[in-house]
């Protein structure tokens, strides 16, 4: 929740007003749809036209950046603004650790059968990427109860009730190996395959960006959710598709890239000169 402050108290400091919204399922009734990004991105523009019709301070310039998660939130809203009755300009995306290629991330990672201190956040992740496909996809949900694990079908209501550090615990989801969080045999595999199906669908990947639209990402060159390699290849892919987007890694991780030592000043730069310019 505080990961953002540094980025935010930097565009506060100079009278950026800085939207952040709950989602579906954070902050109100329901299950969280994670990494959907249409339920991600209505949140986000549901926000933006409700603080503009409650304070006419704010202007009508915008630029919709999110890290993580967010990052799916900050493409979604950015692609579907030219739908929605917001009448804001949108003058860039500031994407951070961007998440893309999951399905292949987490299908290496379902073949491990042991626990692996260094990526033990990734089960419950991918935990939580199958509670997010299953919310947002009826053919996923069929498959759930035959292809979960005994172990897994224990833990699964603690998605609802713990954050991940706690998921990750050894008494949670991190105690699991990655291969046994699903069940062995056809039904296991027949639900990896549908999450892995569902995840190459919903990439941020596939984003078509507006023309003359200015993106830029930032990512942790030790990126452990979202490995560097892989995002720099997202970066190509929007480059080499006509896109105006800048690219810069940072010697961090996941979470710390937006420490105070690192992205955070860059951006808020960046994100002013597209308000301002």
């Amino acid at each position: 929740m505080t990961q953002g402050d540094a980025l935010c108290n930097r565009l506060l400091a100079v009278g950026v007003v800085v939207l952040r919204p709950d989602y579906e399922g954070i902050g109100g009734p329901g299950i969280h749809p994670y990494l959907v990004g249409r339920s991600l991105g209505t949140a986000t523009l549901d926000l933006l036209v409700s603080a503009r019709h409650t304070d006419e301070r704010i202007g009508p310039r915008w630029v919709s950046a999110g890290h993580s998660e967010g990052s799916v939130a900050a493409v979604a809203a950015a692609i579907g603004h030219s739908r929605a009755p917001t009448r804001a300009e949108l003058r860039g995306v500031s994407l951070i650790s961007p998440v893309t290629r999951m399905d292949r991330t987490i299908g290496a990672l379902a073949r491990v059968r042991v626990p692996i201190a260094p990526v033990r956040n990734l089960v419950p992740l991918t935990a939580l990427m199958l509670q997010g496909a299953v919310v947002s996809d009826l053919s996923v949900a069929g498959l759930l109860d035959a292809g979960l694990s005994p172990r897994s079908k224990v833990l699964w209501p603690q998605l609802q009730e713990r954050s991940l550090e706690e998921l990750s615990a050894t008494d949670s989801f991190g105690a699991l190996a990655p291969a046994v969080l699903f069940a062995p045999g056809v039904a296991g595999s027949a639900l990896r395959a549908a999450l892995l199906e569902w995840l190459r669908r919903e990439d941020v990947r596939h984003a078509v960006w507006p023309d003359g639209l200015p993106v830029r990402v930032d990512w942790g060159a030790f990126d452990e959710v979202a490995p560097s390699p892989v995002t720099a290849r997202l970066v190509r892919r929007w480059q080499q598709a006509g896109a105006d987007v800048l690219g810069k890694v940072w010697a961090a991780s996941h979470s710390t890239v937006l420490g105070e030592r690192f992205a955070p000043r860059a951006i808020a730069e960046w994100i002013v000169r597209r308000l301002t310019g």
